[in-house]
């Protein structure tokens, strides 16, 4: 069955922790579905990644990519968003029609582009923060793409990190729990990735080791250096041409 990642998760997010994810535990999850999905689309040629022929899903998807590229910058990710670019017909789809969630993830990939003195920016600021305080009453903001901008939101200093992170924390440990192989789907892969880019940015990084007795066997180099002048004359140096 198809993963609808981009539907309402209340009923799964209810019985999920609100625990904060980590930042090792997001990119893992990143991975793991997108790896899923470049193992079964090996070459983007013949990719419809149950899409045939929907170039907005496509879309989507290499977005989500170069945001996971962003992140973890592996040449694989790269060099598959650059071969599917050649190799796809990027015209328009027919039929669009208004949709809330892509609707708030453009005007967030907008914001993010626009510069800071464009006359219209307080404007679309103006509407973000009325979608955002609209939807979490609505109990619309548990989709991918709702927490992307959400996370965004946060990261931009838009929205209080205390209030709004129990909403992506449910939501994104609901997502990753829907699926032990997520992935199946071009649009929702897109918006999976997309958001767990920008929450990756916000979450907390791993905790540094302060415990003298976990770190492995190590051995110190040999610095010829037992006098300042040897540190001037010789250490100094080295290191000033490191940067040159």
């Amino acid at each position: 069955m198809p993963l609808k990642w981009s539907l309402p998760l209340l009923f799964i997010a209810a019985a999920v922790s609100a625990q904060s994810p980590q930042q090792q535990d997001i990119l893992q999850a990143m991975r793991q579905a997108n790896g899923y999905y470049m193992k079964k689309w090996p070459d983007p040629a013949t990719n419809t990644g149950g899409n045939p022929g929907n170039t907005w899903s496509h879309a989507v998807y290499y977005q989500g990519l170069m945001a996971l590229y962003s992140i973890d910058p592996k040449k694989e990710y790269y060099d598959y968003a650059v071969s599917s670019n050649s190799r796809h017909d990027w015209t328009p789809r027919n039929g669009i029609t208004d949709r809330n969630a892509d609707d708030f993830a453009t005007l967030v990939h907008a914001l993010s582009l626009l510069p800071l003195s464009d006359p219209h920016r307080p404007e679309y600021l103006q509407d973000y923060l009325h979608m955002v305080k609209t939807f979490i009453p609505l109990q619309h903001a548990d989709t991918a793409l709702f927490i992307y901008g959400i996370a965004w939101g946060i990261r931009e200093g838009y929205l209080e990190k205390k209030a709004y992170m129990p909403v992506i924390s449910k939501a994104w440990n609901a997502m990753v729990a829907d699926s032990p192989h997520p992935g199946k789907e071009t649009y929702d892969l897109g918006c999976f990735l997309l958001a767990g880019s920008e929450i990756y940015q916000i979450a907390t990084p791993p905790t540094a080791n302060l415990d003298e007795s976990k770190v492995p066997p190590y051995t110190e180099p040999e610095l010829p250096l037992s006098t300042v002048k040897d540190w001037e004359t010789t250490q100094r140096p080295r290191i000033r041409q490191l940067f040159a």
